[in-house]
């Protein structure tokens, strides 16, 4: 991608408008994604095997690691197997079948782990 003057701003194979944000693909060596502003600048590298917002500033990375939970703005991460967003909560589901859950607001995690 280039900016206003034809520098060049983001280096991708593919770019797709994500909200406010610009999801970026590279092929090579394998598809990664990341997310850049508006204007280029790096949100999430682009690092990631799938990136898909959960609400708001919350993003679900998906990576060969596993998955969490990032909240772009103040850079928390929840780590998980499914997230799902309700009533301003975000549910997450861990490897072991238990759940938890993340005020999505103040980013902040309930202190119980529920079965």
């Amino acid at each position: 991608m280039l900016n206003a003057s034809g520098e060049k701003v983001i280096e991708a194979d593919q770019l797709v408008y994500e909200g406010n944000y610009i999801l970026s693909l590279t092929c090579e060596p394998k598809w990664l994604y990341g997310l850049y502003s508006l204007t280029g600048e790096e949100i999430i590298p682009s690092k990631y095997n799938n990136i898909f917002n959960i609400v708001d500033d919350w993003y679900r990375c998906e990576s060969d690691d596993g998955q969490i939970a990032l909240n772009i703005k103040t850079k928390k991460k929840y780590p998980g197997k499914y997230f799902t967003y309700s009533d301003g909560m975000i549910q997450v589901t861990q490897e072991n079948g238990g759940y938890y859950y993340i005020n999505a607001a103040t980013g902040n995690r309930l202190a119980d782990t529920y079965e």
